[in-house]
C-alpha cells in the first residue's frame, strides 16, 4: 500500500526545504566568501561577470607589455643621454683642434681621441636588454654597428632593420616605442648624422684642414641639437609609458570593484539570513509539533 502525504504535510516540508536552502546558501556565502561561484547562482549577470574577466586579463596583458617597454626605454633613454655627453666632448675637443694655436701633431693627437670616442659611441648602438639590441629595429638579434680601426671604412653600414614595435595603452592607442641606431646617430644629412659629422672632424684634424675643421665642429654641434630632440623621444615615451601604468592600475582597480559587486557576498547580511533562516525553521518545527496527531482510535474510545 502506498502512504501520501497530506497536502497539508506537503507544504509544511516544502517550506522546510526552502529554508534548509537558503541556510545553505547563507553557510556557503559565508565560508567562501562569495555570491556567485556556478551559472546557476544568478544566470543574469553570468554574461557580465565573464565580460569583466576578460576586461581584467586584457588589462594584465597591457601592464606585463607595458612593464617591459619600460625597462627598455628607461635603457634607451640612459644610453641616449651618455651619448649626448660623449658628443659634447668630441665638439669640445673639436673646438680645441679649431684653434690657430694647434699644431698638426696636436691636432692628429685630438683625433685620436675623437677615434676612441667614437668606438664608445658605437658601443652605445649596441645596447642590449635581455639579450636584444635596442637600436637594431626589429633585428634585434644583431648588434647595428660595430667599429674596427683595422677596416677601411672602420665603422660599418648599419646591419639592422626598420623598426615597427609599437605597445597598446589602456586607452587602446598604440604608439611606437623605439628608433633605430641609424634613425639616431647616422642619417644621410650632414647636420644631424652624428657619425658622419663626426668621422668627417677627425679627418679634416688629422689632414690639418682648418675649413674643414671649422665646418666639421658646426656639424657636431647640429647633430647634438638632434641627437637631443631623439633623447626627448625617448624622454616622452618614459612619460607616456609611466602614466599608462598608473592607468592600468587604475582600471584593475576599478574592474575587480565591479567583479567584486557582483561575484563576492556580503557576509553580514549572510549571517543575518542564517539566523533568519535557522529562526524560521526552528519556529515552523516547533509550530508543526503541536499540531494534534487524530487517528481512528481516538474515535473508537
Amino acid at each position: 500500500m502506498i502512504e501520501t502525504l497530506s497536502p497539508s504535510n506537503a507544504q509544511f516540508l516544502q517550506q522546510l526545504n526552502k529554508l534548509s536552502a537558503r541556510m545553505a546558501r547563507a553557510q556557503d556565502q559565508m565560508s567562501s566568501g562569495l555570491k556567485v561561484k556556478t551559472v546557476s547562482d544568478s544566470p543574469d549577470e553570468v554574461s557580465e561577470i565573464l565580460q569583466l574577466r576578460a576586461s581584467l586579463d586584457s588589462n594584465s596583458q597591457i601592464r606585463s607589455n607595458l612593464g617591459q617597454v619600460k625597462t627598455e626605454v628607461d635603457s634607451a633613454e640612459s644610453s641616449l643621454e651618455t651619448a649626448v655627453g660623449l658628443l659634447e666632448k668630441i665638439r669640445s675637443i673639436g673646438t680645441q683642434g679649431a684653434s690657430s694655436l694647434q699644431t698638426p701633431a696636436g691636432r692628429a693627437d685630438l683625433a685620436g681621441q675623437i677615434t676612441s670616442l667614437l668606438e664608445n659611441l658605437t658601443g652605445i648602438t649596441q645596447t642590449q636588454i635581455n639579450g636584444r639590441f635596442l637600436f637594431s629595429g626589429d633585428s634585434d638579434t644583431v648588434a647595428p654597428y660595430t667599429y674596427d680601426v683595422t677596416q677601411t671604412p672602420a665603422m660599418s653600414v648599419y646591419a639592422g632593420t626598420a623598426s615597427t614595435r609599437k605597445v597598446t595603452l589602456p586607452t587602446g592607442i598604440r604608439i611606437s616605442i623605439s628608433k633605430t641606431a641609424q634613425d639616431i646617430f647616422d642619417t644621410p644629412a650632414d647636420s644631424t648624422s652624428v657619425f658622419g659629422s663626426i668621422t668627417a672632424l677627425r679627418d679634416a684634424l688629422l689632414a690639418n684642414d682648418d675649413a674643414g675643421i671649422s665646418s666639421a665642429v658646426a656639424n657636431v654641434g647640429k647633430a647634438g641639437t638632434y641627437l637631443n630632440q631623439q633623447l626627448g623621444f625617448y624622454g616622452n615615451i618614459q612619460n607616456q609609458v609611466a602614466q599608462s601604468l598608473k592607468d592600468a592600475d587604475t582600471r584593475e582597480l576599478q574592474i575587480r570593484t565591479q567583479l567584486a559587486g557582483i561575484e563576492e557576498a556580503d557576509v553580514a547580511s549572510a549571517i543575518l539570513e542564517l539566523q533568519s533562516a535557522t529562526t524560521e525553521q526552528n519556529a515552523a518545527l516547533a509550530a508543526h509539533a503541536q499540531i494534534p496527531r487524530t487517528t481512528l482510535f481516538d474515535y473508537l474510545k
